[in-house]
């Protein structure tokens, strides 16, 4: 019997990356999934639906695996064969290698019948990336696409080091209720490394830089501000609020010029705000717009962009 499973991308529209510091973080889940197939075999495989085997892929797989066999939900002795299938552009920003990652994790769930929450989900899963892969990974996207919506994150007393035996907290999350934000997002299709980008602010943040440490802080208000600017409706502090969110990012070499060029057509061309939805050097950046789309679409596809109108989504599943 083949059990099927799937999870969502996500865009982060405030507070990112101080999910990585004990920050607080607003993001939505979006519609581009990514889907797992699984089922009992006598030999381990990973491949994509059109049959070809991915090293990267596998090692998403394997790794996770590994997770749950030392972690105990899973015994040794089980070989699977796993099919993968993602519409969610990869190494853009959006999430894509968590999303695969959770997907697989639920499919276990379902296929196991394992007694694991959400919650435990999206931590199992950031343990997996930071430790497991070497990627320097907070909590905003683990949690946001286990559960889905449009998400206010607290990550408040997390440790991103620390294991879940140590008595490592759950995040506090809010579903939020709000009309649907005016939002364009774009990218250039440039596939990297979110973690290489994360890794050597981390080190900064380790070694007490004061700039690091500020940004963080600022953050968090943008984050809480935010929250009430959204539930307003009131698109006007928002947009202040994403463009001061891109400039702290910015100062502190999350951003990249490839991302600047993006941001700055966006901003010509009726944008009142654009701030990066995920880790930056050629990531996704989003778009709060107050009229219609078609010239910032155009003027982004003109200039060979990836272009898309992001809508909520539900999470794994």
């Amino acid at each position: 019997m083949t059990t099927h499973s799937s999870a969502p991308g996500r865009i982060g529209i405030l507070g990112n990356p101080s999910d990585i510091y004990s920050g607080k973080v607003i993001s939505m889940a979006i519609q581009y999934r990514a889907h797992i197939w699984l089922k009992q075999s006598r030999k381990f495989s990973v491949r994509t639906v059109s049959g070809e085997e991915e090293p990267e892929l596998t090692r998403l797989i394997e790794k996770s695996l590994t997770r749950l066999r030392n972690e105990g939900f899973v015994s040794g002795d089980r070989a699977l064969e796993v099919i993968v299938k993602t519409r969610i552009p990869r190494q853009s920003g959006m999430g894509g290698s968590t999303a695969i990652i959770l997907a697989f994790l639920n499919a276990c769930r379902k296929m196991f019948k394992l007694n694991i929450s959400n919650y435990l989900l999206a931590e199992i899963t950031q343990k997996i990336e930071h430790k497991e892969l070497g990627i320097t990974a907070g909590y905003n996207d683990r949690y946001c696409i286990a559960f889905g919506g449009l998400l206010f994150m607290d990550f408040s007393g997390k440790n991103i080091d620390r294991e879940l035996w140590e008595g490592e907290p759950y995040a506090k999350i809010r579903p939020m209720k709000a009309k649907c934000i005016p939002l364009v997002c774009g990218y250039w299709g440039i596939r990297r490394r979110s973690g290489d980008v994360h890794a050597l602010i981390r080190e900064r943040y380790i070694q007490g830089d004061g700039e690091v440490i500020e940004a963080v802080r600022r953050l968090i208000r943008i984050t809480d501000e935010g929250e009430k600017a959204i539930t307003d409706s009131d698109w006007n502090v928002l947009a202040k609020l994403m463009n001061e969110n891109y400039e702290i990012a910015r100062n502190i070499g999350w951003a990249h010029p490839i991302d600047e060029k993006l941001r700055n057509i966006g901003l010509m061309n009726g944008a009142k705000a654009a701030k990066l939805g995920g880790a930056g050097n050629g990531g996704v950046m989003i778009f709060l717009i107050q009229e219609k789309t078609g010239r910032l679409v155009k003027a982004l596809k003109d200039a060979g962009a990836k272009v898309f109108i992001p809508k909520v989504s539900e999470g794994v599943h």
